[in-house]
């Protein structure tokens, strides 16, 4: 529209020296964070800082490798930099073509959950959620306390959702089908934790859905 201000800069990552070919990209919601998979099973992440004088975020150049995190190419990555109880959450989850998934605390540079999904078909789309407590979404074996929604989607449409909370093993909360039976896109939980939208490859291509 006339008059609307001009977007800010846009940063450029000219390499991003990654050990294999690169199969996989995301940044943050936030912003606050990138992260790439390899096709080696690599699996980087990093904290993106602000520039001075208004220019373009700078890259910190304290990326950390997980090599060998997974034994297959990485196929998707979700990010959840947020706050709970006063407590700062920065998670990385990654999958690989062989139905592995990690997830590692960003800040402590830990993996805390490793699980396989029983996915007949590689996962293709990941979402991270944090979940307050007594949200809808909440796993019944801890309702009072924040956990982590994680949900996965794979190319021949099927989804799960994956429960995990502090001190307890991820656990699957529900899975099914999508109607379209295609590659799902993207994952996305409601802001009250009551609905989770799956967008296939069909109905982005104009093949309509629900």
């Amino acid at each position: 529209a006339a008059g609307a201000p001009r977007p800010s800069a846009v940063q450029r990552l000219e390499s991003l020296d990654a050990p294999a070919p690169i199969s996989a990209l995301c940044v943050s919601r936030c912003g606050s964070f990138g992260a790439f998979g390899a096709v080696d099973g690599t699996v980087c992440f990093w904290r993106i800082g602000g520039g001075g004088g208004g220019g373009p975020a700078a890259l910190h150049h304290s990326a950390c490798f997980h090599d060998g995190s997974h034994a297959a190419p990485v196929t998707a990555l979700a990010l959840l930099a947020a706050e709970a109880c006063g407590a700062q959450t920065s998670l990385c989850a990654s999958a690989a073509a062989d139905q592995s998934v990690v997830l590692v605390d960003m800040l402590s540079r830990t993996r805390l959950a490793a699980l396989l999904s029983p996915a007949a078909a590689p996962v293709c789309a990941l979402s991270l959620s944090l979940v307050p407590p007594h949200a809808p979404a909440a796993p019944p074996e801890a309702p009072h306390e924040p956990s982590v929604l994680l949900c996965l989607g794979a190319s021949d449409g099927a989804v799960e959702a994956w429960s995990l909370c502090a001190g307890r093993e991820a656990g699957m909360r529900a899975s099914w089908r999508h109607s379209q039976r295609s590659p799902l896109l993207a994952l996305a939980l409601s802001a009250d934790g009551s609905r989770l939208v799956a967008v296939a490859e069909s109905e982005a291509a104009g093949g309509g859905g629900g």
